[in-house]
Formats: structure tokens, C-alpha cells, sequence
């Protein structure tokens, strides 16, 4: 168990980076620039909002943007509190492969933000846990 709980924030992580990279490659071959952290983003979450509706995963499009606005709206209400490289990173992944969303913005923020909490307390626990050398027997630890 604790190898998973390991594995998973670097896998959040790792994903995100590969997104990131995907889309600034295409960023530059479409020759744009990297987007900018320092706000909020403005998209266009008509044409994901009217693909939801025709694929059958929305019914109304009026909610879908209701709900993308709505989370447009917490965005801007923390969006200090996001470190600008993660901004960077999920803004680049959210634009990556389509049109981009709040919702998928948001989402890639707080993953990003709730596995580096988790590697730290991981980090902080096991620096506060006995140590054995695998068979149960203690070991001193290691600073």
C-alpha cells in the first residue's frame, strides 16, 4: 500500500507533464506562445459545451456553460493561491487536444496542488516513522 501511495501523486504528475509538453509542441508548431499564468484564461467552452449536448453527455447546453461560468468564477477566486508554474501547466493540458475548459482547468489545478500535499505529508511521516531494515528489526534514521 504504501508503494501506491507513492506512486500515485508522481503519476498525477508525470501525466500532467506529458500534457504539458503535448501542448506545447503543438502551441508552437500552430505558432503560439506558451499561455500566460499570471491570470485567468479566457476560453471558449461553447464548442465542448455544444459537443456534450450532440454526443448526448449534456442535455442543455445553457447548464454546461452555466456551469463552466461557475467554475470560471472560482478560478479567479483562487487563483493566487495556485503556484504560476502549475497554472502554467494545467492551463497549456487544458488547452491540449481541443477546446479547452474551466472545468478541466480547475481539476488539474487541485490534483496538482492535492498530490504535492500528499508527497509532503508522505515525506513528513515517514521521516517521523521507525525505520526497519525489512524483516521488522529497527534502523536508524536517515537525515
Amino acid at each position: 500500500m504504501i508503494v501506491m501511495a507513492h506512486v500515485i501523486p508522481r503519476l498525477v504528475l508525470g501525466l500532467a507533464l506529458v500534457a504539458v509538453m503535448a501542448g506545447s509542441a503543438a502551441a508552437a508548431r500552430a505558432g503560439r506562445s506558451s499561455a500566460s499564468a499570471s491570470a485567468v484564461p479566457t476560453f471558449d467552452v461553447r464548442p465542448s459545451c455544444k459537443t456534450g449536448v450532440d454526443t448526448g453527455i449534456r442535455k442543455d447546453i445553457q447548464a454546461c456553460l452555466d456551469s463552466e461560468n461557475n467554475s470560471r468564477a472560482e478560478l479567479v477566486k483562487h487563483w493566487d493561491e495556485f503556484k504560476p508554474g502549475d497554472r502554467t501547466l494545467c492551463i497549456n493540458a487544458a488547452s491540449t487536444g481541443g477546446s479547452a475548459t474551466y472545468t478541466e482547468l480547475i481539476t488539474c489545478l487541485e490534483m496538482l496542488r492535492d498530490a504535492k500535499a500528499l508527497d509532503q505529508k508522505e515525506a513528513r511521516d515517514s521521516a517521523s516513522e521507525p525505520r526497519t531494515n525489512g524483516i521488522g528489526a529497527r534502523t536508524k534514521a536517515k537525515r
